[in-house]
């Protein structure tokens, strides 16, 4: 059995489209708390996505989420503040779905075959054209932050905590002898996010590579970091 042979799930290989994303982004921000905060948050999630932060209107979120607009001072210091976060949440979701999608497939890999075939997949899903509107919420977010300090802050915060978790995975690659010990886990979880972001360039592309030849290129990339096999 290879990785072919999954399903194409979200647990096993990740998001595929932008409404798979949204959905997570919306959910993270409401959670189990049904609270003002809370809707106003995930209302603006949707909104930003949909409309993105510029034609974002105080008055339309607290309509939508059923609360008084006074609340979105209270709670996030005004509109910039409530865009701010919104953008967070659109930037880091994806992300953390991807990094589920990674824990889930070293979890259920059979061997090192399985796992670093699961790899190429999800590396397929994440060069997918599907995808493009995803780095393009991730690419806003980080334009914005050029001009809104509170913002910048708030992403260097969030992507922080993103190559923590991805620094971590990949340490339990080496622990694992799947990844070369010798290499910084830190430095491959940036690279990592690196190629990922940066696919922003092919999307803009009028002639871009297949996707196969964009997984050919990943995949010789990470044999220069596995581990030789015992």
């Amino acid at each position: 059995m290879t990785l072919r042979d999954l399903p194409d799930d979200a647990d096993a290989t990740g998001f595929a489209d932008i409404s798979q994303v949204l959905n997570s982004a919306h959910l993270s921000a409401l959670g189990d708390d049904q609270s003002g905060r809370a809707r106003l948050l995930a209302t603006a999630v949707e909104l930003v996505a949909a409309h993105g932060p510029a034609s974002l209107r105080v008055t339309e979120v607290a309509e939508r989420a059923g609360v008084s607009i006074g609340l979105i001072a209270h709670h996030f210091g005004g509109r910039q503040g409530l865009v701010a976060e919104a953008q967070v949440v659109l930037f880091e979701g994806a992300l953390s779905e991807d990094i589920n999608a990674l824990e889930t497939l070293l979890e259920i890999s059979q061997d090192r075959a399985f796992l670093l075939e699961g790899f190429r997949k999800i590396t397929a899903r994440l060069l997918d054209p599907k995808r493009i509107p995803v780095r393009a919420m991730r690419l806003s977010a980080l334009g914005s932050s050029h001009g809104t300090a509170e913002l910048r802050e708030r992403l260097r915060h969030s992507t922080t905590r993103i190559l923590d978790r991805f620094e971590a995975f990949a340490a339990r690659l080496q622990d694992a002898g799947i990844l070369r010990q010798d290499r910084d886990p830190r430095a491959i979880a940036t690279f990592v996010q690196a190629y990922g972001l940066g696919m922003v360039i092919a999307d803009l592309d009028l002639n871009p590579s297949p996707v196969d030849s964009m997984v050919e290129v990943v995949d010789g990339l990470l044999e220069s970091i596995l581990a030789h096999e015992p």
